[in-house]
């Protein structure tokens, strides 16, 4: 980390202005700097300045160390950007500032000066852009499922989210309850299926105020679970469950660290496993290729 200082220039300012600048490499100049005081300065009986700045090329930016006397008044100012435009601008305003006239001349009025009225080299930049970090929450929801099982079946889910200005990451657990399968000619007899999963969606996202619109994907995995209900020997099977879910979700968030949402998920299963009662041929269900939830949910942010 060296200083990438190569000369102090002193220039021909006005009377008034008693302006050190060093020659920087990336740096307007001395020159630059003093006519950019001299056009931000509203014209009157000036006071008098006298400006000593220290700018060094670091390997983050730049840094400056500005001592100003103005009369009785010193004033010293320390700054870092990654460019050195932004801290000639600072500095220019700095002084056109303690330079204000005693007494505006007659007839003149004040106005600010112009971007154009900037010279070259000069021109004001834009502050850079400051990212604020992402929420860290934690949610659960109240859902109802269709396929598996066949008819609706309540559920829950619950996981961490991380929350950006324009995207969404998931890691979510899911549990339905067991929803009953029959036989349509022995309702007695039959089974009670129940889903455990984990998922990891990925969603991009729209606010405005204190509404927000995601629309996410993901990859679901986990077991389903079969319990036979009202037959001869009542066995158990845990199969494996793989499932793309797609869908949309609206939230409002009243509070920073707080809000409530709505999904709809399509749930596309990858692995459609048949059941049958024993040794029954007649098929009691399958998995359908396509299922549906529907939700509602809380979520509370930690950061």
């Amino acid at each position: 980390m060296q200083p990438a200082v190569l000369a102090l220039v002193l220039v021909a300012e006005p009377g008034w202005l008693d302006l050190r600048w060093p020659e920087v490499a990336g740096c307007p100049t001395a020159a630059e700097v003093a006519a950019a005081i001299e056009r931000l300065t509203p014209a009157g009986t000036r006071r008098p300045v006298v400006v000593d700045a220290a700018v060094a090329a670091l390997e983050a930016g730049y840094s400056l160390e500005l001592s100003l006397r103005a009369g009785d008044a010193v004033l010293q100012r320390r700054a870092h950007d990654v460019s050195c435009g932004p801290l000639a601008d600072a500095t220019a305003v700095i002084v056109a500032v303690a330079a204000e006239p005693l007494e505006a001349g007659e007839g003149e009025a004040r106005r600010p000066a112009q971007d154009d009225e900037i010279p070259p080299g000069l021109r004001r930049s834009r502050p850079p852009e400051v990212r604020p970090p992402p929420a860290i929450g934690a949610f659960m929801a109240v859902i109802g499922a269709v396929g598996p099982p066949r008819s609706p079946a309540p559920g829950l889910q619950a996981g961490l989210a991380v929350v950006w200005p324009r995207a969404r990451l998931e890691l979510r657990f899911h549990h339905t309850f067991a929803g009953a399968l029959r036989y349509a000619n022995a309702p007695g007899a039959g089974a009670r299926l129940q889903l455990s999963a984990a998922a990891v969606r990925g969603c991009p996202r729209r606010a405005r105020g204190a509404w927000s619109l995601h629309l996410c994907g993901g990859l679901e995995l986990g077991a389903l679970t079969a319990q036979g209900v009202g037959l001869a020997r009542n066995e158990r099977s845990v199969g494996m469950w793989a499932a793309g879910v797609f869908g949309p979700g609206l939230q409002w968030q009243p509070r920073s660290w707080f809000s409530l949402g709505l999904e709809v998920e399509a749930v596309v299963a990858l692995t459609r496993r048949g059941y049958t009662a024993g040794d029954a041929p007649a098929l009691l269900y399958r998995v359908p290729p396509v299922g549906m939830r529907f939700g509602a949910g809380v979520a509370v942010y930690f950061f």
